[in-house]
């Protein structure tokens, strides 16, 4: 008996312990790989993002990349198009850091400063940016596996 409960003093700390320095967060290798724009702010491709009396711009396509170390690369396609002109083509990309904040929600840091906040949902990744080449205001990008 006395054996018994020696044992169980022993198992019960070193138990506590493993718990104690278990790392239940996730990674960015939990949500690596490539993804590709899926919609902006709900609206299927080319979506609207800006319009003024002068000119309207679309988000035409766009990918993200992540990698197992926590690295992002992001390329935008857009089109903006002067009232009575043809569109005039452009690209917004940048580069940073993913990291996850939680086992759902995940920060992107730019490399140019500013951090970006996203949200798993399931596979597909839905992130709210401020990129003023594409609108005045923020809009959600939703990416989904290539």
């Amino acid at each position: 008996m006395k054996r018994n409960i020696l044992v169980l003093a022993l198992l019960v700390p070193l138990a506590l312990v493993a718990i104690a320095c278990s790392d239940d967060t996730t990674s960015p290798a939990d949500i690596a790989g490539l993804y590709g724009l899926l919609d902006v702010d709900g609206a299927t491709l080319p979506a609207t993002t800006d319009s003024t009396a002068t000119e309207v711009t679309k988000v035409t396509a766009g990918t993200i990349s992540i990698d197992a170390g926590g690295r992002y690369t992001m390329a935008i396609t857009y089109e903006t198009t002067p009232t009575g002109g043809a569109p005039v083509p452009g690209l917004h990309s940048e580069e940073g850091t993913a990291t996850m904040t939680s086992d759902t929600t995940f920060e992107l840091t730019r490399n140019a400063g500013g951090t970006w906040t996203g949200i798993v949902e399931g596979n597909n990744l839905r992130v709210a940016v401020l990129i003023t080449d594409i609108s005045d205001t923020s809009v959600e990008l939703r990416f989904t596996p290539a």
